[in-house]
């Protein structure tokens, strides 16, 4: 009897994962009843918002900071307190983060139903076929089971070390158009890994960095951004999120083919992490990742990207393959470049 007692528990564990947990939405929508009846909101009921798993992670994992919060706790007041409606109209027109709570309060009904749907839906094996279609074989095994949390804090979604944390406004906008694909591209991070290399040198870090980056937001784009920024999408963000990923793209391939030029030249003067970040626009890759990525596929080489998924070192050159190919006038990385990155492949590159 004890034995199957275990069992029944390790089972329980076992179905929780992958199953939505909405805990700090479920400690959202009634803290806000508060504020909707003209009421700041207590210390005790935001302290204990901010410790839900989910909002605690979220918060860890992207390091946001204090100030973050209390702006954050401020415009929830602005929104839902009728004493400062009129200044909330004056200020939401050009305020992104005022704009998501409102529609957090306008669209409260439509949240609630979707949630109920997220408590109900396991859309983990959902998630990993959208990912699987864009890794080899050899990267497709699920290293462990994640826990995916839904929280009203910041917008999109984000991967920690064993949690997917996404926005229920963006799951509400997305999975509608197709469930679990903006959930694919978080799991899309947990599967790909690229492979072992030697200790870098210190003048190769933050290039190292920029290629990984790069490939690994660029592919996991492909899982989800074909569906939302396509014709027929009807995601009322699309054209802000299609201008976001592509327009300074181009731009940033010639900047980043110049620095690599000058390193291919001397390695006495280098870029770090943090100023390749900055090359990158602060998007962790997805400029210009998702744009290298795209050209690949669209001229015809998605199968050779997805077997070369864990090797940074050759995106670049595959890229170039396909602009090549391109007709719209996609920038080229010099073949100076090329034969750089493949000298730094052949000395990093564990046997």
């Amino acid at each position: 009897m004890k034995k199957a007692l275990i069992f029944l528990g390790m089972l329980t564990v076992l179905q929780s994962y992958g199953q939505a947990n909405t805990e700090a939405l479920q400690h959202y929508f009634p803290f806000v009843e508060q504020l909707k009846k003209d009421q700041p909101l207590s210390d005790s009921l935001w302290q204990t918002f901010l410790s839900q798993a989910g909002n605690r992670i979220y918060i860890e994992s992207n390091n946001l900071p204090q100030s973050y919060l209390e702006e954050y706790r401020q415009k929830l007041e602005l929104v839902y307190r009728p004493s400062m409606d009129s200044l909330l109209q004056s200020k939401l027109p050009t305020d992104p983060m005022l704009s998501a709570i409102h529609r957090y309060k306008t669209q409260e009904p439509n949240l609630k139903e979707h949630m109920a749907w997220l408590e109900k839906t396991d859309l983990l094996d959902t998630m990993l076929s959208h990912a699987r279609k864009f890794l080899p074989k050899r990267l497709q095994a699920l290293p462990f089971q994640p826990q995916i949390y839904y929280t009203s804090l910041g917008s999109e979604g984000s991967a920690s070390e064993r949690e997917v944390i996404i926005s229920l406004l963006t799951s509400y906008d997305l999975d509608r158009i197709k469930a679990g694909a903006f959930g694919g591209h978080e799991i899309h991070h947990f599967l790909r890994k690229s492979k072992a290399i030697k200790p870098l040198a210190d003048a190769h870090k933050g290039l190292y960095y920029a290629l990984d980056a790069m490939l690994n937001e660029g592919l996991a784009d492909l899982v989800d951004k074909p569906y939302f920024l396509n014709e027929q999408s009807d995601w009322d963000q699309k054209d802000i999120y299609q201008s976001y990923l592509l327009d300074k793209a181009p731009a940033v391939i010639i900047a980043l083919n110049e620095i690599v030029e000058k390193l291919a030249q001397s390695e006495e003067s280098y870029l770090d992490e943090r100023q390749y970040r900055q090359l990158l626009e602060n998007s962790v890759g997805h400029i210009p990742g998702y744009y290298m990525a795209k050209t690949i596929k669209d001229n015809g080489l998605l199968n050779r990207l997805i077997e070369q998924a864990d090797n940074p070192f050759t995106f670049v050159a595959l890229y170039n393959k396909a602009a090549k190919r391109a007709g719209y006038g996609a920038p080229l990385f010099s073949g100076q470049t090329i034969v750089y990155l493949r000298k730094l492949e052949q000395n990093y590159t564990t046997k």
